[in-house]
């Protein structure tokens, strides 16, 4: 029978076995030079920076298994022309010059009946801030909350006072969670709110959003605060204004 034995044995252990052996492939760590684009520069920067690479680091050189043409790559960065760079501080100075002239002009910054019970003191139509909520407790006890919208504050505080009365939105935020356990223990408790930051809301064709942006910054110098309510997951969330621009 050309040589195979009659009687031949399929072992399934041994197939695995061999199967992954060849498949098994290992992940070269890449190092990456990313030097800025310009038309004017007429020199081959990719080109010279290898050839240094080569020369400073050849074959009997110790560091040429970490160091060569193989675990290092160039690609050019394209950065915003200088152009671009100064009408976006220039529209951010106007707006904020814009800003400031509604607030001498004594726009309305409030609908409520009475600057008593407005929780920002006459702000509460405030939009697009990063806040913060000071929780204290009866037993002397202080947790922060930090937030953001894009809407006016008023909105989304009477989002959070929602999630504090019914309790199927009991795990709607970290505030919540903190003040029904503080109802489940009996203690009373206080809510003081304040504005951290004002950010820009995310507009078509930026990459990224200054209001996400400027929350995560204020998580990240908080986030050694004992007192800081907010998880750290929070900072790798992915910018939710984004989904009302896409198809």
């Amino acid at each position: 029978m050309s040589g195979y034995e009659p009687n031949m044995s399929y072992n399934e252990d041994a197939s695995k076995t061999q199967r992954s052996a060849t498949n098994r492939k290992r992940k070269r760590k890449i190092l990456w030079f990313n030097p800025p684009f310009s038309s004017i520069v007429d020199t081959n920067i990719g080109r010279n920076f290898l050839s240094l690479v080569d020369k400073h680091f050849p074959r009997t050189n110790n560091l040429h298994k970490i160091l060569n043409r193989n675990t290092i790559k160039v690609s050019y960065s394209c950065m915003p022309n200088l152009g671009t760079i100064i009408k976006s501080r220039n529209k951010y100075l106007l707006q904020q010059q814009q800003r400031e002239q509604e607030r001498q002009q004594n726009i309305r910054h409030c609908n409520c009946r009475s600057k008593d019970t407005c929780p920002l003191e006459g702000e509460c139509l405030t939009t697009s801030v990063v806040y913060l909520a000071k929780l204290k407790v009866k037993d002397g006890s202080e947790h922060h909350y930090i937030g953001m919208t894009e809407g006016t504050f008023k909105a989304r505080f009477n989002s959070h006072n929602s999630s504090f009365r019914h309790q199927h939105r009991r795990g709607e935020t970290k505030l919540s969670e903190k003040v029904w356990s503080l109802k489940d223990q009996g203690l009373s408790h206080n809510i003081k709110w304040s504005i951290m930051r004002r950010g820009q809301p995310y507009k078509v064709g930026r990459n990224s959003c200054d209001l996400c942006t400027s929350e995560k910054l204020e998580l990240l110098k908080n986030s050694s605060d004992p007192r800081l309510l907010n998880s750290r997951t929070e900072i790798l969330a992915k910018c939710r204004h984004k989904r009302k621009f896409l198809l």
